[in-house]
């Protein structure tokens, strides 16, 4: 009930999930991962330009088009993937963000791309692969519609490209200058061509031909901006203890640059594992200076005390063939940013935090990270397209469009006027503004997938809902245990008396049992994540203690109150009716029924989650009155307060003087406070803190 109750609440959320099993994992999660790219930042890049001046010792950000080299402009308008479709130019938010800018124009039709007097033309494309970490064409390209040639183009990340020029046209500077801009935050692309000769036979250039002996064209320079809130819920989590990692495929130094940005730890500086010249593994800062070559699990616990760490696929891959396990998941555990990582690396590292015993939620948007969000505990993929205040303002103007167009037909009903049917571009108008999605793999791939907006506030919010799944649901456990026990005792007693409970006691004790597990499976989660997780399993000191210290204290309370009271004060009548094999009513068969409905209630009333996992009874109005008022009814009739009552619930109190009844009433009060006190101390003693009353 408690996964039935969580999945409507999600739906609500507008979060789907499709293995409603995953949701009290979410309970036990302990560490966050998010992409960075369409994550925790925006998925449209903005252009700021290209840097192709090596000349001087400054080396500017050129944006406008005649100051760019013509192989540069060749290569942005002839190495790309876009499509149009309905009137809407499709693709890489790249490739889009330098067409949008410059206001080129591309026929899909004919693979043509037209800009300033100039053309080229698609012949031969060969996808971006992240393995590769580029992607090439192979272009005509005419100027003043004269066909000038053809050209290699290819673009990719600045540490690939440079094995795949000629040396001869690398500039001295090219590391300093793609770093510096890098640390500043910025996605760089390197660009590279070569000329293709007419009397080649174009179909038979292969990939590695048109990727080969390039000429440096210069850097592309993006700036990808942090999301509105994207901050605000890192915070968020980070004060509830969750350990937050960002694994990318940018660069280590662009998301260095994010990590500082969001104070991913306390630290500022960053160390990054790197694979030297002379193929060794060194730790450096973010100016490639070595400033350590500890690889020991001690003492890259104690850099990572000093430095935030980060690493880069490269480096993965090395100590994936050359360290041992136990050092490898050391080395993760301790790593805040992973950059340059493929898709079957993002899947790795989540395989070996969990091996390390944590739980992990992954979120991301995009196909590269299916892997990582099949692996995690919680995979959440986004496939909103709107953020978080752009969607609440859709969804007010929706709302406000549907209250309007109902409230006009209630005045024309009114009126004795028969509503028309609202004609389809009525209908589109009212629903023209709806959320748009992102069909892809990761939506796919993973159990949970959040259409309610771009926004990482789906983290949250699904984390809020696991704990409080999970608490409910170890709290359902010892519940069963407590009732189950306590039942098995009371018709026991009953047995060895030779009565039973009567038809009318069983049904009022099944429906407040179940009752009391609808209100309780219903539970709301905080509005604010604890610090402290729920427990993960049923055996651990306190859940053992507090099912053994309570069943003591009922079972102790129902011994003396049937053997002190109810057989001691039973009358001769009442005897004579034991041995019948119908049900009479007796003082026994009463007692243990009213000793059984506030045994019952305490279970509920004492073994409430509550804080810190889920909203407190306090707080749960509704369930706390009907606790409450049943355990109020229970004692009044202990003492025999309602004749009524007492003949609808086949209740006997013949001959019982009214001082028993009040020492009756008294063991009962007694057992419902030991019950509370024992409960609340266990619960301090495990928690350090007293939490509500209730």
């Amino acid at each position: 009930m408690a996964v039935n109750s969580s999945l409507v609440y999600l739906q609500k959320k507008r979060i789907f999930c499709t293995e409603p099993f995953r949701i009290p994992l979410a309970g036990k999660v302990d560490t966050c991962a998010f992409d960075k790219t369409g994550t925790l930042t925006k998925d449209d890049l903005i252009y700021r330009g290209v840097v192709d001046d090596f000349q001087g010792s400054s080396h500017p950000i050129k944006m406008e088009l005649e100051s760019l080299s013509k192989e540069a402009q060749f290569i942005m308008a002839g190495c790309h993937s876009l499509v149009h479709n309905g009137g809407k130019l499709l693709g890489d938010p790249i490739e889009k963000a330098i067409f949008t800018h410059y206001k080129w124009h591309f026929s899909s039709n004919d693979k043509i791309a037209s800009f300033s007097g100039k053309k080229c033309k698609i012949i031969q494309f060969n996808p971006f692969q992240s393995d590769l970490r580029r992607m090439s064409t192979l272009i005509s390209y005419f100027e003043n519609e004269v066909q000038r040639g053809y050209r290699a183009v290819v673009k990719g990340a600045p540490e690939t490209m440079q094995l795949l020029y000629r040396p001869s046209t690398v500039p001295k500077d090219y590391e300093k200058v793609y770093r510096q801009y890098a640390k500043t935050g910025y996605r760089i692309l390197a660009l590279g061509y070569k000329k293709v000769s007419e009397e080649v036979s174009l179909s038979d250039l292969t990939r590695e031909d048109l990727e080969s002996d390039l000429e440096f064209a210069g850097f592309l320079l993006f700036e990808s901006i942090l999301k509105a809130d994207t901050a605000r819920y890192i915070k968020y989590l980070q004060d509830a203890a969750y350990a937050i990692t960002m694994i990318t495929g940018d660069s280590e130094l662009t998301a260095c640059s994010v990590s500082r940005q969001l104070e991913l730890t306390p630290l500022k500086d960053h160390l990054l594992l790197e694979v030297n010249d002379k193929n060794e593994l060194v730790w450096m800062n973010e100016d490639f200076e070595t400033i350590s070559k500890a690889t020991d699990k001690k003492e890259v616990a104690e850099l990572a005390k000093k430095y935030t760490l980060a690493l880069n696929g490269k480096a993965l891959k090395y100590i994936e063939t050359h360290f041992t396990t136990q050092l490898i998941r050391s080395i993760v555990d301790h790593t805040t940013v992973f950059a340059r990582v493929s898709p079957s690396q993002k899947e790795y590292i989540i395989e070996t935090m969990k091996s390390n015993g944590r739980g992990v939620v992954m979120c991301g948007d995009g196909t590269n990270d299916v892997g990582g969000l099949k692996k995690a505990d919680i995979g959440l993929a986004l496939v909103g397209m709107k953020d978080e205040e752009e969607a609440a303002r859709i969804r007010r103007e929706k709302k406000e469009k549907i209250k309007k167009h109902q409230e006009e037909m209630r005045q024309m009903m009114m009126q004795g006027r028969m509503p028309q049917r609202p004609s389809q571009d009525a209908f589109a108008e009212m629903f023209a503004d709806m959320p748009e999605y992102k069909p892809g793999d990761a939506s796919i791939a993973a159990p949970f997938t959040s259409k309610h907006s771009n926004s990482i506030k789906c983290v949250p919010l699904v984390l809020r809902q696991g704990v409080c799944t999970l608490a409910t649901t170890f709290q359902t456990y010892r519940i069963l245990s407590m009732s189950c026990l306590v039942s098995a005792y009371s018709m026991s007693a009953l047995h060895m008396q030779n009565t039973k409970f009567s038809e009318t006691q069983s049904t009022v004790l099944g429906i407040l049992g179940a009752m009391n597990y609808f209100f309780y499976s219903n539970t709301k989660p905080l509005k604010k994540l604890s610090s402290i997780r729920p427990p993960s399993t049923i055996w651990e000191p306190y859940f053992v203690c507090s099912v053994i210290s309570q069943v003591c204290i009922q079972l102790y309370f129902m011994e003396k109150c049937v053997t002190d009271i109810g057989l001691k004060w039973t009358t001769e009548e009442d005897k004579l009716l034991l041995k019948e094999p119908d049900f009479k009513p007796t003082f026994v068969n009463s007692v243990v029924f009213i000793h059984s409905i506030i045994s019952q209630t305490c279970v509920f009333l004492f073994n409430y989650g509550g804080q810190p996992f889920m909203e407190s009874l306090s707080t749960n109005k509704k369930y706390l009155k009907v606790l409450l008022f049943t355990l109020f009814i229970s004692l009044l009739l202990a003492v025999n307060s309602s004749d009524d009552l007492n003949y609808f619930l086949e209740l006997t109190f013949t001959g019982v003087p009214q001082s028993v009844l009040n020492e009756l009433l008294m063991n009962l009060a007694t057992m419902a406070f030991l019950n509370y006190v024992s409960e609340k101390l266990l619960r301090y003693l495990k928690y350090g803190k007293f939490y509500d009353f209730f």
